[in-house]
């Protein structure tokens, strides 16, 4: 089953079309797949033989996830000639369209939930100026030399109230992350052409409805955190050790 959906997903992200390679039908599990491409801006769900059941038609959803309640979540991709946000996460329904929508002040990305209480809880990009930290990173030293700063991208995450949809809770990565931790191999050109330094890059979380808390995985910080829903803290990060020391376990995990 893992490995029939595996295929699907990669080739969804990379054409408009989708190919359909059935391995083992007796390891496929009841059911249907569902997913969404940003590349063909679209979702669909097809059945075990690969026969399209529905797809999202001309609304340029994106499916994301779906609660145990049967609520679909994803985004509406939306004209980024015309949007700055161009993604805006929504829940949808297979028959009725766009439920709900979050107000598109801010790009959110990569994730929405819905919470036990209702609200929906996603993620946004920020923007700060910081200095370039020292170290070999290719045309860099020229701008380290001259003392210059450099815009680094950070996560924030955002409750949105369900009703009036304004914000009644956020986390920012900025005031619990050491800028001292990073991704030293994202400081090359690339990044000096893009303009931009993708410092965190969450691209996953999850409420824990047990004991109130919040898991979040931070793409280039090679790291997942545990933060306490009522005082924001951080109970423990896990993955890559860094000069920070913020890290308390999982170092060994690659």
């Amino acid at each position: 089953m893992i490995r029939n959906i595996y295929i699907l997903l990669l080739l969804s992200l990379s054409y408009a079309d989708i190919i359909v390679t059935m391995h083992d039908e007796n390891q496929y599990a009841a059911g249907y797949t569902i997913f969404g491409t940003l590349e063909g801006k679209y979702s669909a769900i097809i059945d075990r033989n690969g026969y399209e059941i529905w797809n999202s038609g001309n609304q340029d959803v994106v499916y994301y996830n779906f609660t145990s309640g049967g609520e679909f979540l994803g985004c509406r991709f939306l004209d980024d000639n015309i949007y700055e946000n161009y993604l805006n996460s929504v829940e949808f329904s297979l028959t009725d369209g766009i439920i709900w929508e979050e107000p598109n002040n801010e790009f959110a990305h990569h994730e929405i939930l819905k919470l036990p209480w209702g609200n929906y809880l996603g993620i946004v990009s920020k923007d700060t100026i910081a200095p370039i930290p020292e170290g070999d990173w290719g045309a860099m030293p020229f701008f380290q030399m001259q003392g210059a700063e450099f815009p680094w991208r950070y996560d924030k995450l955002v409750e949105w109230d369900k009703n009036t949809k304004e914000v009644v809770w956020s986390w920012e990565a900025i005031d619990h992350y050491s800028m001292e931790d990073y991704d030293s191999t994202l400081w090359n050109m690339t990044t000096l052409n893009e303009g931009i330094l993708e410092w965190t890059h969450i691209n996953a979380i999850f409420y824990d409805e047990e004991d109130s808390s919040i898991y979040i995985s931070s793409r280039h910080l090679s790291r997942i955190t545990k933060i306490d829903y009522s005082s924001r803290n951080i109970i423990w990060n896990m993955g890559h050790e860094m000069p920070s020391g913020d890290v308390n376990f999982g170092h060994d995990l690659g």
